[in-house]
C-alpha cells in the first residue's frame, strides 16, 4: 500500500489546516470548504521569498506538490510555514548579525536540506584539517544502472558498502569518514543511477583490490574510482553539494518519478558516517550561547 495519502484526503486535510493558518498573502480569498475542489494556494512572505530565493523552482514545484508527496498535513503546514516571521539577531561579542526564523527541518525543504549539508560541510573540514596530509582520500562507488525503485536502489547500494567495510583491503586501510549519496537518472534509458561519494582518511589501499572487494559485494559491478586529494581545503564542501543536488526537471515534471524519489530521499539516510574511531568531529560548542 502506498504511504502516500489519496488526494480527496489530502485536500481535506490541507483546507482544515489552511482554516487554522491562513496564507500570509495579499488577495488571498476565503472560499466555502464544500465548494472548495482544491486547497487554498500558498504564496510565500517577502521572509519567505529571501530565505528560498536560491531554490524558486524548487520551493513552487513542492509547494503545488506537497499533497501528494508528504503524507501529514501538519508537515505540509510546517514545510509552509518555513521561513516565515523571520528575525535579526545581533552578537556584540562577535560585532555580527543573523536572520533567524522558525524553519521547518523537512528533507525535502530546499533551505533545510542546504543548512543540513553546510553544518555537515563543517564537520567534514574538521576532518580534512585534523587527518594528515597524505591520507585524505576521495572514492567513488557505483552500480549498474537498474529498473527497480530508486529506494530499494539505495538500501542495496548501503548494504554493499557496509558488506564492503568488512574486507580485508578496506579494514586494513582503517579509513574514517563519510559518504555521501547522489542520485542521477539517466535520459537515454530512463534508469536511477544511485552512487556513493566518500570522504575518508585512509591508508592506502589498492585500486584493484577495492575493484575485487566490490564486484564481491555487488555482484553486478566493479566501477570505483579512488584518488588522493591534493587540495585539502574545499573538498568537504564540494562533496556536500550532492546533498543540495535538486530533482531534474524530467523527474520534477513526472508524478511517478518524483515520488520515487522524493520517498527515497525521507525514507532512507543519505548520509554513511563510518570509522573506528566514530562518527565526524563534532563542531566545538557556542562560547556565548546566549550572546545573541
Amino acid at each position: 500500500m502506498s504511504p502516500f495519502c489519496s488526494p480527496a484526503e489530502a485536500k481535506a486535510e490541507d483546507q482544515a489546516a489552511l482554516a487554522l493558518h491562513p496564507p500570509q498573502a495579499e488577495g488571498a480569498t476565503s472560499v466555502h470548504p464544500e465548494h472548495l475542489s482544491a486547497p487554498v494556494p500558498w504564496t510565500d512572505t517577502p521572509d519567505q521569498q529571501i530565505r528560498f530565493q536560491p531554490y524558486p523552482e524548487v520551493r513552487q514545484w513542492l509547494l503545488e506538490h506537497l499533497w501528494r508527496l508528504v503524507p501529514s498535513a501538519r508537515t505540509r503546514q510546517r514545510i509552509r510555514e518555513c521561513g516565515a516571521s523571520a528575525w535579526v539577531e545581533y552578537s556584540p561579542s562577535r560585532h555580527k548579525v543573523r536572520i533567524r526564523g522558525q524553519t521547518c527541518g523537512h528533507r525535502l525543504c530546499p533551505a533545510c536540506r542546504a543548512r543540513r549539508a553546510y553544518l555537515l560541510g563543517q564537520r567534514m573540514s574538521l576532518l580534512t584539517q585534523q587527518a594528515p596530509t597524505q591520507s585524505l582520500k576521495l572514492i567513488t562507488l557505483t552500480l549498474k544502472h537498474s529498473k527497480r525503485p530508486l529506494i530499494d536502489q539505495i538500501k542495496t547500494l548501503k548494504s554493499a558498502f557496509k558488506k564492503l567495510r568488512t574486507k580485508a583491503c578496506w579494514r586494513r586501510a582503517t579509513p574514517v569518514g563519510v559518504a555521501i549519496v547522489e542520485v542521477t537518472r539517466s535520459e537515454k534509458t530512463g534508469d536511477w543511477h544511485p552512487h556513493l561519494h566518500i570522504l575518508a582518511s585512509c591508508a592506502f589501499i589498492p585500486h584493484q583490490q577495492l575493484k575485487a572487494a566490490w564486484w564481491e559485494v555487488t555482484h553486478s559491478s566493479n566501477i570505483v574510482d579512488i584518488r588522493q586529494i591534493r587540495g585539502r581545503s574545499r573538498v568537504a564542501w564540494y562533496v556536500t553539494t550532492y546533498l543540495t543536488k535538486p530533482p531534474t526537471a524530467n523527474v520534477m515534471h513526472s508524478p511517478e518519478l518524483s515520488e520515487q524519489w522524493s520517498t527515497a530521499l525521507q525514507n532512507t539516510h543519505w548520509v554513511v558516517p563510518f570509522g573506528q574511531r566514530g562518527a565526524l568531529p563534532q563542531l566545538p560548542p557556542d562560547e556565548h550561547p546566549n550572546d545573541w
